[in-house]
């Protein structure tokens, strides 16, 4: 199996992660019809994508695989609570892997790496965005050490 590289994200990656982004958001929206992609929500993605490489407070990394992303994950830091340590926090809000390609521990691979550059800015926790009705997503991130620790309630009016 050929090897795997993390790396920074860059704008010739854009297009596959896009690509990766919209088929997990079409899964979802099979698993929970609250989750519904606007008509143009991949390039939606993309152009939001694009200010995010050059944010200081953001990172995307990428796995590469024979030349081609293999996973993706982009991670914030964001400011925590007021009056509460830390003041800081690292948010992952994506974690996306081929379901398509070669297992291999892209994902395992990916958060390592977030996990070091967290440290490397002086955060030592992140949050993680998971949806509830994804069931492998909830197994990895718990398989990894997260636990829960504050519910996100939906309300429509």
């Amino acid at each position: 199996m050929p090897p795997v590289i993390i790396r920074p994200a860059a704008s010739r990656d854009l297009l596959e992660i896009g690509a990766l982004w919209h088929e997990k958001v079409i899964l979802l929206q099979q698993l929970d019809a609250r989750f519904a992609p606007q008509s143009d929500s991949q390039s939606r993605f993309i152009q939001a994508a694009t200010s995010w490489l050059d944010a200081p407070d953001t990172m995307i990394f990428v796995a590469i695989r024979d030349e081609q992303v293999g996973g993706f994950t982009v991670a914030h830091i964001q400011p925590g609570w007021s009056g509460l340590l830390p003041e800081q926090q690292g948010v992952v809000t994506q974690l996306v892997v081929d379901a398509h390609g070669q297992p291999g521990g892209i994902g395992r691979l990916l958060l390592e790496t977030v996990r070091e550059w967290l440290i490397g800015q002086g955060i030592r926790q992140m949050i993680v965005h998971v949806p509830h009705r994804f069931a492998i997503e909830q197994a990895f991130w718990r398989a990894s050490g997260a636990t829960d620790w504050m519910d996100i309630l939906w309300l429509t009016f």
